[in-house]
């Protein structure tokens, strides 16, 4: 897939201001919905690579549990385990369909991440 470099301009930004605003982040990706990694903050690249993947299956998982359930579109998994949390937010780019995942420490406040997260996609749909 070919992306505008400003639309990756757009997305290090994003991912730049969440970072600071939230702290307490292991890694945020922002990925297309086929899985490919547009950029990342982590704390290695294969854990980025990885997420990607993962926000691919998980965002078609949500995709069908929430058609199933008849109560609309995916738009955010939230996954709680023993040291932090996984956050993956769905928004829709002119280009394509974009995938924001964070990896937040334990001390991280779940709906800091969760506002400033929906604030970051907000952003890069206006992109």
């Amino acid at each position: 897939m070919n992306l505008s470099d400003a639309m990756k301009t757009q997305a290090e930004g994003v991912i730049d201001d969440l970072v600071e605003a939230v702290g307490d982040i292991r890694a945020a990706v922002v990925s297309t919905e086929d899985g490919f990694e547009l950029v990342s903050r982590a704390r290695d690249d294969a854990q980025a690579s990885r997420l990607s993947a993962m926000a691919s299956s998980m965002a078609a998982l949500g995709a069908m549990a929430g058609e199933e359930c008849e109560i609309g579109g995916f738009r955010s998994i939230t996954l709680e385990a023993d040291s932090g949390f996984i956050l993956m937010l769905q928004t829709t780019h002119a280009e394509t369909s974009l995938i924001l995942s964070v990896i937040a420490d334990s001390q991280a406040l779940v709906g800091k991440v969760l506002l400033y997260g929906k604030k970051s996609v907000a952003r890069l749909a206006a992109s």
